[in-house]
């Protein structure tokens, strides 16, 4: 009876194989018959611009030197303002390297290049971290 069974199996996969083979050659002979291989069309070449559809380009790059070769000045207002929003939205001199003072024992780190990837702060690697950040305030900034 077992015998039966496994024949009868095996005879069933087979065929169940064969009929999805030619259904498969079928499809592909049959589909294969109405396409067309896409052909790139190359890119013609344009003529190079004459001289005189540029007639007015020297006069264009005139006015454009004459508006930026001129000396820049620093705005004191707008500098102070810039500075003042990256202190208190980004913190980046306080965060721009982990030490002790600004990661403590239990923070999880995030790596950036795989957000899913966290690493638990423990009392070892703690004591791995610089004590106070690198950077010494004030700046000298000119």
């Amino acid at each position: 009876m077992r015998g039966l069974l496994l024949t009868t199996f095996l005879f069933l996969m087979i065929t169940v194989l064969l009929v999805s083979l030619l259904t498969t050659f079928i499809w592909y002979t049959l589909d294969n018959n109405n396409v067309q291989p896409q052909r790139s069309h190359p890119q013609k070449k344009s003529a190079p611009q004459s001289f005189a559809s540029c007639k007015d380009c020297r006069e264009n790059i005139n006015k454009v030197l004459e508006l930026y070769s001129g000396a820049w000045k620093k705005q004191e207002a707008s500098y102070q303002t810039f500075r003042s929003q990256l202190s208190t939205k980004c913190h980046g001199f306080e965060k721009a390297t982990i030490t002790q003072t600004n990661t403590p024992v239990g923070t999880k780190l995030v790596y950036d290049g795989d957000r899913k990837r966290t690493l638990q702060v423990n009392l070892e690697i703690f004591s791995t971290f610089y004590k106070v950040g690198h950077f010494l305030f004030p700046f000298e900034t000119r």
